[in-house]
Formats: structure tokens, C-alpha cells, sequence
């Protein structure tokens, strides 16, 4: 079983449908498959278990390419797209090609870059199966972004057991702007491919754009980030009325906007979905029963959780080497046959969230923090330590500690305490980092210290950092 094989069942099946649709094409479910054989021609070069970099906005090809490399054998590794110049070169410096579109041929390198806009009309039929799919990267509490490896098994595997093939009814239209270097794009694109539904493609999101696509393609199924839903229950709704399916993650969903949401879209039914891309994707989901209050005030209080844990997942709160009790906060751990591994690493029997929570007694899981080490903005994990390091780069910055702090949109902004022998003002900072780092990662907050508050044990005491951030914002307002 691998992610192509699902493809073509539902190709099979209903091989006219349209399958994708973007802002500049439309394929057939057969039609998709043609093209991924042009594609397949175009990197026959690189070699079974090589990797190739995609380097590629949400579109149809983006499909196409991935069919491509699973055809032959080949390793695919999505790039997000708003990284930097010398971020993306670490990247491309480990794949054996590059496939890109016209806006980014400036930065790839050219001996080994196929343009996607280039490909030519000839197929290529051979097979060259192999185990791994995808090498996705994850910023966690690391140094440097993990590389994943996710295979077939757990990825095709996931996929063919939540979802049923195509069987020549109506399944839908899926508004897909998640980017597609995301394992919740990856494994919404192919969720909704291979039940047949319609797939609607966006580049970036953007509210009113999301809200016209609902209406002009009768879409019935999407997921948002919580700043998205944020950003659509300002529009109006009435264009909404096609809607049936919205599911909602990527970060903690602020309680004041699910129940906004609703309310105005009574007609929706709303899933959360937690999940990692270690774990593929979901481990634990609030259904749309559970959001059916009905003046249920213990029904309320679990929209703050991310629900329980999926049938073949088992999750255990732990603190000190003890399972926790209900209620109790530990760190989250996870056991389930959809674990991947760390390149070069073996698979956890248990694997370690660095998420911290509770379950209820009824197995509800309650997500209280992270490891501060990790920021979340926006659905965007940030880890801390590339921030800070990047800010130890600056000339008379000598110490600096990075943080998430709580803001209404995105969930968390990134917020930094440096330590300075020069005299440096913040928006000079910003404006520097700008040139090193994505935009998302560079510190909306920073304050400038004598010293970092320390723990006894000489440790930089996160917690207390965050409190004066914390403070000030509530002396700001």
C-alpha cells in the first residue's frame, strides 16, 4: 500500500471527476495521473531512495509531482516556501534534485532544478518502488529543524483507514489552503484525493478569498488554522451556506472563537484535530458530537480540549518517569503504529510530545503548554533556539532568551530578551533578522536587559520571562 496505489483506486473509479482545481487549471482524476508520468520522465535520473526538494506553492503540479517520485521510487521532501535564501540551500544541498516554478528559479540551483513549467509531454511507465515517501522537516525544541521520515505504510496506511473510496456519489468539494509542506496539507490533499472528493487549491490564505471560494465552487469540506477562523468570522457568512465540514488545529484554538463559530455557522459541523508529523498527522480529535452544546456546560468546558485519542493511538500523561492521574499535568506521550522516525534515528516505542496536559475521566486530552522551547504562530512551529542564535549573531548582542507570548490572533508571537553591550533599539533588530530569517520567526517584542533571570541552578527561567512580557502587555492595554 503507498500513497500512488490510493490515487489509483479512486482514479479507477471515477477517473472524470475533477480532481483538482487551481487558479489557472483543472485535471481529472486521469488527467492528474497522465501528468504525473510526464513528471516521472523529467526526473528519471534521479536515483531510487535519492531525495528531491519541492519547492512549489499549492497547486495542481503539486500532486502530480509527488505521484512522480513515489512512481520512482524517489523520496519526496516539500520545502516551505518562505524560508530564506540560505535556509533553503542547507535544504537543497542534501536531494539529489529540485523541482520548482518560474518565481523561484533565482534560488535553486540551476545543474539539478526541473521547472515545473517546463516539463514535456512524454511519459515514463517503469516502476521503482521503495518504502520511504516523504522526508518532511519539524521545528521542535531542537537546534535545528528534525528531518522525518515518514513511509508509506504509515501514510498510505493512515489514509486507507479513515477514509473509503469513491464510490461514484456526490463526496464533495475540499478547500485545501493549508501549504502542502505541512504533513496536515499532505495529509488532507490525500484524504480528500482518495474519497473522491473535488480538491480546490490556494496559494497563501486570505479571508475574503476563502469566503469566495466557499461560494463560487459550492465547497462543502476545508480546515483552518485558529487565526483563519478568526479572520473568517469577520466576513460575511451568508456565502457560507455550502459549508458542512470545517476542521480546525494546528494550534491552540482560542475557546471565544469556536463558540463565535458556532453560532454563526449553526449548519457546520467542526472537528479539532490534534496531531504531530511524527505521529502523521491526528492522534486525538474533537468530534462534531462533541461540539453540539446544547447548554451541556461539561460539553463547554471540553471545547478547550483537542478531544480523545484516535483508535490507534494510545496516549499517557507523564511527569517524573509516573503516569499522571486524571486531571494531573504531565507531558504528552504517544504510542501508536503511525510513529515515524528521526532521520537516523530509530522509531520511540513511546514517543515524547514535549506538549504538556491532562486527560479527564472520561480520556479527554487538555493541552496546557509546550515545551517553551517551541512557538507556534499562526499553525507555524518556530523553533526558539534558531531565533536565538540568529540574535547572538548581531554585533554587541551577547545573551538571548526567546519566547512565545499569547496574542488573540495568532495564538503566540514571538517575543525576545537580549542582553546587549551596544546600544540597540528593536526595530533595528527586526529589520536585520528580516534578512536571515523567514518573517514569521523574527520577534514582534524584544526588551533589552542588564541580565536574563535565572533559575538556581543557572538555567534562563523561561516561565519568569514570559510573565514580564506578560505584564507589560497588560500595562500596554
Amino acid at each position: 500500500m503507498d500513497g500512488r496505489l490510493l490515487l489509483q483506486i479512486a482514479a479507477s473509479i471515477v477517473p472524470t471527476q475533477i480532481a483538482l482545481i487551481d487558479e489557472e487549471k483543472r485535471w481529472t482524476y486521469e488527467e492528474l495521473l497522465r501528468e504525473s508520468s510526464y513528471i516521472a520522465h523529467a526526473l528519471q535520473h534521479v536515483q531510487r531512495g535519492e531525495t528531491v526538494a519541492i519547492l512549489l506553492t499549492n497547486r495542481v503540479e503539486y500532486a502530480a509531482v509527488l505521484l512522480a517520485c513515489w512512481q520512482l521510487g524517489v523520496v519526496a521532501m516539500p520545502v516551505n516556501t518562505r524560508l530564506k535564501e540560505a535556509e533553503l540551500h542547507t535544504l537543497f544541498a542534501d536531494a539529489a534534485c529540485v523541482v520548482t516554478e518560474a518565481r523561484y528559479a533565482h534560488i535553486t540551483p540551476q545543474e539539478c532544478t526541473v521547472m515545473i513549467e517546463q516539463i514535456t509531454r512524454m511519459s515514463y511507465d517503469d516502476e521503482r518502488p521503495y518504502e520511504q515517501a516523504f522526508t518532511l522537516l519539524t521545528s521542535g525544541s531542537t537546534r535545528a529543524p528534525k528531518k522525518v521520515e515518514i513511509f508509506h505504510e504509515q501514510f498510505a496506511g493512515y489514509i486507507f483507514a479513515h477514509q473509503e473510496a469513491p464510490d461514484g456519489t456526490d463526496r464533495g468539494v475540499y478547500l485545501q489552503t493549508v501549504p502542502l509542506f505541512h504533513i496536515t496539507g499532505l495529509t488532507s490533499l490525500w484524504n480528500a484525493l482518495y474519497s473522491g472528493r473535488t480538491v480546490v487549491l490556494q496559494e497563501g490564505f486570505d479571508a475574503v478569498r476563502w469566503v469566495n471560494a466557499v461560494h463560487t465552487y459550492s465547497v462543502t469540506h476545508s480546515f483552518v488554522v485558529p487565526t483563519m477562523l478568526y479572520d473568517v468570522l469577520t466576513q460575511p457568512l451568508q456565502a457560507l451556506h455550502t459549508l458542512t465540514h470545517l476542521t480546525y488545529g494546528g494550534a491552540p484554538m482560542p475557546i471565544t472563537i469556536i463558540e463565535r463559530a458556532i453560532a454563526a455557522l449553526p449548519h457546520v459541523s467542526f472537528s479539532n484535530a490534534y496531531g504531530l508529523t511524527e505521529t502523521t498527522a491526528t492522534i486525538a480529535a474533537l468530534t462534531p458530537d462533541d461540539h453540539r452544546i446544547d447548554g451541556d456546560e461539561k460539553k463547554r468546558a471540553r471545547l478547550r480540549s483537542v478531544g480523545k485519542p484516535l483508535a490507534d493511538v494510545d496516549i499517557r500523561i507523564c511527569r517524573d518517569g509516573n503516569v499522571c492521574a486524571p486531571y494531573e499535568v504531565g507531558v504528552i506521550e504517544v504510542q501508536t503504529a503511525r510513529l515515524n522516525r528521526y532521520a537516523g534515528e530509530r522509531v520511540q516505542q513511546w514517543f515524547v510530545t514535549h506538549d504538556e496536559g491532562y486527560m479527564d475521566e472520561d480520556g479527554y486530552l487538555f493541552l496546557t503548554g509546550r515545551s517553551q522551547d517551541v512557538i507556534v504562530r499562526g499553525g507555524e512551529n518556530i523553533a526558539a533556539h534558531e531565533v536565538e542564535q540568529a540574535l547572538l549573531q548581531l554585533p554587541g548582542i551577547v545573551q538571548a532568551a526567546v519566547v512565545g507570548v499569547e496574542h488573540a490572533r495568532w495564538g503566540e508571537e514571538v517575543a525576545a530578551m537580549v542582553v546587549s553591550t551596544e546600544e540597540l533599539d528593536a526595530q533595528h533588530v527586526q529589520q536585520t533578522l528580516k534578512a536571515e530569517l523567514a518573517s514569521f520567526k523574527v520577534p514582534q517584542h524584544i526588551i533589552f536587559v542588564q541580565k536574563l533571570p535565572l533559575h538556581a541552578t543557572g538555567k534562563v527561567d523561561k516561565r519568569q520571562i514570559i510573565g514580564i512580557f506578560n505584564e507589560q502587555k497588560g500595562k500596554s492595554e
